[in-house]
C-alpha cells in the first residue's frame, strides 16, 4: 500500500459494519448479548438510529486508521497485516476494555462478546486493506 485508497476504506467500512449486524444479531450472539444485558428487542429498537449512526462514523474512522497503520508500518502481506490487528487488539484494545467492564459491573461473558467482536473487524480491515491496493 503506498498510499490510502479511500475506496478500499469505506468499502472496509460497510462490511466491518455487516460484521457487527451479523454479530449481534440473532444469526449469532445478539440473544446472548441482550440477555447479558439484561435487555430485548425492544429496548435496543426504542434507542433509535443513533448508536447505529455513531456505530458506522467509527467503523470509517476504524478503517481509515488501520489503513495509515499498514501504511506507516510496511505491512503489505497478509501475514504480517493480520498479525498487526492482532497485535493492536491484543497489546491496546484488550488491556483498554477490561478495566471499563469492570468499573461497567458488565458480566465477563458482555467483554467476551464485545472483545472478540473488535477483533474481528480489526483482522477484516488488515485484510481488506492490504490485499485491495
Amino acid at each position: 500500500m503506498e498510499q490510502i485508497n479511500y475506496i478500499a476504506v469505506i468499502t472496509t467500512a460497510i462490511i466491518i459494519q455487516f460484521i457487527g449486524f451479523l454479530w449481534y444479531s440473532p444469526i449469532l450472539f445478539g440473544a446472548k448479548w441482550m440477555k447479558l444485558l439484561k435487555t430485548n428487542p425492544e429496548e435496543v429498537k426504542a434507542m433509535g438510529k443513533a448508536p447505529h449512526i455513531l456505530a458506522l462514523i467509527t467503523a470509517f474512522f476504524m478503517s481509515f486508521m488501520m489503513a495509515l497503520i499498514i501504511l506507516w508500518t510496511g505491512s503489505n502481506n497478509l501475514i504480517s497485516a493480520i498479525g498487526l490487528a492482532t497485535l493492536i487488539w491484543f497489546g491496546v484494545t484488550l488491556p483498554d476494555s477490561i478495566p471499563h467492564y469492570k468499573f461497567a459491573k458488565l458480566p465477563l461473558g458482555i467483554l467476551v462478546l464485545d472483545i472478540f467482536h473488535t477483533l474481528s473487524m480489526l483482522i477484516a480491515s488488515a485484510i481488506i486493506l492490504t490485499l485491495w491496493t
